[in-house]
């Protein structure tokens, strides 16, 4: 027969948008350090060039919501993790440094449509695990209730499904290079056009339409 092999549709668990891993990794298979309340991260001279943000319903642009999170990463080389693809999963996280605190936080103060203020901050921090270390992490949950921090499974809220948007800035010059909001079609990369990206990028994804 004349042509190339034919190709099937891609599989469902191939193409289907997939949660982080369900569990953190067993204790006894990372490396404790001390508690610094986040140094790993505020230690780092990099300003932060990438920001992805989450909440129940990505579909409510009011953040008329129970919680929020946003995850910022540190990274001095954005396009390497837009061509080889951005992973993070439990493993990633840095236990000893997470923390709660219930000041106001003025970067993500209150929900937009009633004024609420959001009364609790939980303060996750991550590594990359690749040595050389190309980035590292922090991700804010905040709520209405400070039960909602103390009980927060980080593990099975957070993925491509709930998240809301997602931001690249250029290291040195601060300008935006990457843009993607759930509830808007206007969204661009600047370095790869349409190139299907991996992991926690949520667009343009490879089987998915663009």
């Amino acid at each position: 027969m004349a042509g190339g092999p034919e190709t099937s549709p891609p599989s469902y668990e191939e193409s289907r948008i997939k949660p982080m891993p369900g569990t953190y990794p067993p204790l006894q298979q990372q490396q404790p350090g001390p508690v610094t309340r986040g140094n790993t991260y505020r230690d780092s001279e990099q300003r932060c060039s990438m920001s992805f943000g989450f909440c129940p319903d990505p579909s409510d642009p009011t953040l008329n919501q129970d919680w929020g999170a946003v995850l910022m990463v540190k990274c001095r080389d954005v396009p390497c993790l837009m061509r080889e693809g951005f992973h993070w999963d439990g493993a990633n996280v840095i236990r000893e440094e997470g923390y709660i605190d219930h000041e106001r936080d003025f970067t993500c103060s209150h929900r937009r449509k009633d004024g609420k203020c959001w009364v609790s901050t939980r303060h996750y921090y991550l590594k990359d695990l690749q040595q050389p270390q190309r980035w590292v992490a922090t991700i804010k949950v905040f709520a209405l209730d400070p039960e909602t921090v103390y009980q927060f499974d980080l593990i099975n809220r957070l993925s491509r499904e709930s998240m809301q948007w997602a931001t690249a800035i250029n290291q040195s010059s601060g300008h935006y290079i990457y843009n993607w909001h759930y509830c808007t079609p206007v969204r661009f990369n600047a370095i790869y056009d349409d190139m299907p990206m991996e992991g926690w990028w949520p667009w343009p994804r490879k089987n998915e339409a663009i």
